[in-house]
């Protein structure tokens, strides 16, 4: 197992759990500028590369969900194919130096108000659409929105449930921006150039400066 490629980099991360109360936050706006500030603030420490949120990191669980990929037929849900659902702000790509094969990252212009789209691992598009460019392409996420969401990127495959799983439905992946879907309750992944541990303060104290009554949850390494 330690010599498995888990898809992403865990050296020099630290992580966090923050979940923001719904009677503070109310609105999709509020809720995404509290991560877009706290993301800017950690950010700018001294010591961090690249400030990111996902909603599940991986190997810590996560959505599983039902897709209706362009092109496909229309069947129950029962008999769509499912695939792992994660929710990243832009900059988690790099902080967890997932490659990007192709298309475009997440950019703070794939806002609440914009249009949806959505990156998939390259095992998720070569299911979908076979010896085809899935860029440009469309998939329904009934859980999510009855509304189709754009493939703009590809991204490598990560071992999102264990790092023992083989090749299954739950191991390939669709990935959402975070504010398009303005959860509460996401992990903060900080990328750092020194030991994540010793950063740990600053990064509290730079949440604490956008919400002084915010609590900051489980706060390691993703090593």
């Amino acid at each position: 197992l330690r010599a498995v490629d888990p898809g992403f980099d865990e050296r020099n991360v630290l992580t966090a759990d923050i979940g923001i109360p719904e009677a503070k936050y109310p609105t999709p706006e509020r809720r995404n500028q509290f991560f877009d500030r706290v993301r800017q603030r950690v950010g700018e420490l001294p010591g961090v590369e690249v400030a990111a949120w996902i909603d599940s990191v991986p190997l810590q669980g996560g959505s599983t969900q039902y897709v209706l990929p362009q092109g496909w037929p229309a069947v129950q849900d029962s008999e769509l194919p499912t695939v792992a659902v994660r929710v990243p702000s832009p900059g988690y790509f790099r902080a967890a130096r997932i490659p990007l094969v192709a298309g475009r990252d997440f950019t703070d212009a794939d806002a609440y108000t914009a249009p949806g789209v959505l990156i998939l691992s390259e095992r998720t598009a070569q299911r979908f659409w076979p010896g085809e460019n899935p860029l440009g392409k469309r998939v329904t996420m009934k859980m999510i929105s009855d509304e189709p969401f754009e493939v703009v990127g590809i991204v490598g495959e990560v071992k999102m449930g264990s790092l023992d799983a083989g090749v299954s439905d739950s191991e390939t992946a669709i990935y959402v921006p975070a504010a398009q879907l303005a959860f509460g309750g996401s992990t903060l992944f900080v990328r750092t150039a020194v030991a994540p541990q010793s950063i740990a303060p600053a990064v509290v104290a730079a949440i604490r400066a956008v919400d002084a009554e915010q609590p900051v949850l489980n706060i390691q390494t993703m090593e």
